[in-house]
């Protein structure tokens, strides 16, 4: 049992499972559910070494949290059951973080079958999968379950989407199937949020995926891994579950 420290925040001695560790967004994420007070169990589809390497970062600097890794494919059922049942430890499991998913980059016209559906593979059902495992521990929270989909910032307006169209049309799916969910499991107490970014710049980005939509944010910068994680943290938060079903777009107007 890990040590608790007496001034943590809130959610102290919760647990949450964050899908995605070792992507753009995970470090940021990690950190802020670390400062939010949970435990956290990390899980990557690869990049063993720097997802341990996380871990020991956070245990350092959160010396009260537990945190644990687990490498594999949540699209796999088997893996995201086992990963489900090592984040609720004690049954229970206070939030789930699905940031995962790849992003393709190309014409509608040179958009291949294969290329679409990896992308429906990678950000619509791989998601999915995760938060039905995770969703029988998520009903046995105390404090109420979360659920936070990763979406497309302007992915469900009518305009196309160019160079974006495989990855905003997966989004899109993802975030039908996410209201849903939420109107099914609200009287159990699990809200579930789609949070949209826009451009993020993160360690990962390549000037493919960041240069050329500069010119349709309005407020004319990219957006750091930090500012999103802190809008996961409201969504976590007791106000974030009046919300649920909802869609927050973190994108200084990108997508509008």
């Amino acid at each position: 049992m890990p040590k608790r420290n007496p001034r943590a925040q809130p959610a102290d001695g919760r647990r949450a499972w964050l899908v995605g560790a070792t992507g753009g967004l995970g470090p940021a994420l990690a950190h802020r559910l670390a400062r939010d007070g949970y435990d956290l169990l990390l899980t990557a589809r690869r990049r063993r070494r720097q997802c341990t390497a996380l871990a020991r970062e956070l245990l350092a600097a959160h010396p009260q949290r537990s945190v644990e890794v687990l490498c594999g494919d949540i699209g796999d059922p088997k893996f995201a059951a086992e990963a489900a049942a090592t984040a609720a430890q004690r049954g229970a499991l206070d939030a789930v973080v699905l940031a995962s998913g790849d992003l393709f980059l190309g014409r509608p016209s040179r958009t291949s079958a294969k290329a679409l559906r990896a992308q429906l593979e990678s950000n619509l059902l791989a998601p999915w999968t995760a938060a039905l495992a995770a969703l029988p521990a998520l009903r046995r929270s105390r404090s109420g379950g979360r659920i936070v989909f990763f979406g497309m910032a302007g992915a469900g307006l009518p305009t196309a989407k160019r160079a974006v169209a495989a990855h905003a049309a997966s989004k899109l799916a993802l975030l039908s199937m996410a209201r849903s969910l939420a109107v099914e499991v609200a009287r159990d107490g699990v809200a579930v949020w789609t949070v949209s970014p826009g451009v993020v710049r993160t360690a990962r980005s390549t000037p493919e995926s960041v240069e050329p939509f500069l010119e349709h944010v309005p407020g004319g910068r990219a957006l750091a891994p930090e500012e999103v994680a802190d809008a996961v943290a409201w969504c976590l938060s007791p106000g974030g579950a009046t919300g649920t079903g909802g869609e927050l777009p973190v994108a200084l107007g990108f997508g509008l």
